[in-house]
C-alpha cells in the first residue's frame, strides 16, 4: 500500500476524515474520443483535527476509470468511516482495487501531516523559483474550434501542442494537423488517440500522421490487444506512449520489457496514487524509458498535488497540466500559466 498514505500518525494526532461531494462544471464541454464531458462529479476527502485542514480528491472518470460509479460517496464513504473508526486492517482493504480514491487520502495524508502548511512536496517550484514546462491541450470540436485554439495557444506561448484525435475519420484530423504545420512548422505535436485507432488499421493510421511530424501518440489502438500493440510500437513511425494500457497493472517490469514503449503517461488518479507512479518511473527509468505525468480533469486542488508532485522529479520533458482553466466553479489556486510553464504563485 502507498507509503504516503500514513494511517498511524493521522490517528496520534486527532484527524477525522468528511466526505464532501463537488461536481464540477465545464466552461465548454470536453470533447474527447469517449464522447463529450459536461461535468465532472467528485468527492472531496477532508482530514481535520482543528489546528489543520487538507483535502484529498476522488475524481474517477465514467468509462475509464476502474473506481467509477454513478454513486461516488458510495465508494468514499466505507474508508472514511473505518479511519474515523480507528479500523485500519479495514481502511486499507477498503481502498485496494480503487485507484483514484489511494490517490485521494494520499494528498489528503500528505497535507495534514505537512511540516508547512500547503506543501505536500516541497521543490523549487512550490517556492515559486522554477516553472513546470507543459504541453498546450486542443480539445476536439468543429475545425473552426480547434483552430482558434491553436492560435490562441501559440500566441500564448506554447511550443507544444497535444490533439486528442480518434473522434473523427483520420483523414479529417491529419488535415487539421497539416494545417497546424502551416501555422508553425516547429511546433511539436502529440497526439492522443484514447484507444480510438482501429486494431487491423493502425499502422496505416500512424503512418499517414507520421509525414508531418509528430513528436509521440497516446494509446493508439483500445487496451487488452498486447501482441498487436507489441507489434505496432516495434513498427510504428511514431513513438508510442502508453496510457490507459497500465490500469491495474501489476507486474509493471513484465509489461514494459514484452512492449519496449518509448514513453509512458502517468496519472495518479488513474494509476493508484504517486506512490504507484513512482513505481513505474522506476521501471522505466532503467530500460530508458521517457515519461512525464497528466491531470486527469482534477480540480486546482489535485492538479497541484499533481505539480507538487512532479516537480520533484529531474524530468526535461514538458508535462500535461494545463487543465486548471476548465471549470466555472473550480477553487482558488496559487497555479499560474505563465507562456508554456505552471509556476506556483508566491502572492
Amino acid at each position: 500500500m502507498s507509503q504516503y498514505i500514513l494511517f498511524d500518525q493521522l490517528k496520534s494526532k486527532g484527524f477525522r476524515a468528511e466526505p464532501f461531494p463537488h461536481t464540477l462544471h465545464f466552461k465548454i464541454p470536453g470533447g474527447t474520443s469517449r464522447g463529450v464531458m459536461h461535468d465532472r462529479p467528485g468527492v472531496f476527502i477532508s482530514l481535520n483535527n482543528g489546528p489543520r485542514e487538507a483535502f484529498g480528491e476522488f475524481g474517477p472518470l465514467q468509462g475509464l476509470s476502474p473506481d467509477w460509479s454513478s454513486d461516488l460517496m458510495s465508494q468514499a464513504l466505507p474508508s472514511i468511516l473505518a479511519f474515523n473508526r480507528g479500523e485500519k486492517e479495514i481502511f486499507f482493504e477498503s481502498i485496494i482495487g480503487k485507484p483514484g480514491l489511494i490517490f485521494a487520502w494520499e494528498m489528503a495524508s500528505r497535507g495534514a501531516l505537512a511540516e508547512e502548511k500547503g506543501i505536500l512536496f516541497d521543490s523549487d517550484f512550490v517556492r515559486g523559483k522554477k516553472g513546470i514546462p507543459m504541453n498546450g491541450l486542443i480539445w476536439m470540436g468543429s475545425r473552426l474550434f480547434q483552430e482558434q485554439q491553436v492560435i490562441e495557444k501559440i500566441n500564448q506561448g506554447f511550443s507544444i501542442l497535444k490533439f486528442k484525435v480518434g473522434q473523427n475519420d483520420w483523414q479529417t484530423e491529419l488535415e487539421l494537423l497539416q494545417w497546424v504545420r502551416t501555422i508553425d512548422p516547429k511546433l511539436e505535436i502529440r497526439l492522443d488517440a484514447n484507444g480510438a485507432f482501429p486494431v487491423n488499421n493502425a499502422l496505416k493510421i500512424l503512418e499517414k500522421f507520421s509525414t508531418i511530424g509528430i513528436h509521440s501518440i497516446e494509446q493508439p489502438i483500445a487496451t487488452g490487444h498486447l501482441t498487436e500493440l507489441a507489434e505496432i510500437i516495434k513498427e510504428s513511425p511514431i513513438p508510442i506512449a502508453l496510457d490507459e494500457e497500465l490500469i491495474g497493472v501489476e507486474n509493471k517490469n513484465e509489461l514494459l520489457d514484452f512492449l519496449h514503449p518509448k514513453f509512458l503517461i502517468l496519472k495518479p488518479m488513474l494509476l493508484g496514487g504517486c506512490d504507484s507512479c513512482e513505481q513505474w518511473i522506476d521501471a522505466a527509468e532503467c530500460r530508458n524509458i521517457g515519461w512525464w505525468s497528466t491531470s486527469m480533469l482534477e480540480s486546482n486542488i489535485g492538479l497541484e498535488a499533481i505539480a507538487q508532485w512532479v516537480s520533484n522529479f529531474s524530468n526535461h520533458l514538458p508535462q500535461g497540466l494545463g487543465t486548471g482553466q476548465l471549470y466555472e466553479n473550480n477553487f482558488d489556486t496559487p497555479l499560474q500559466i505563465r507562456r508554456d510553464q505552471m509556476w506556483h504563485s508566491q502572492d
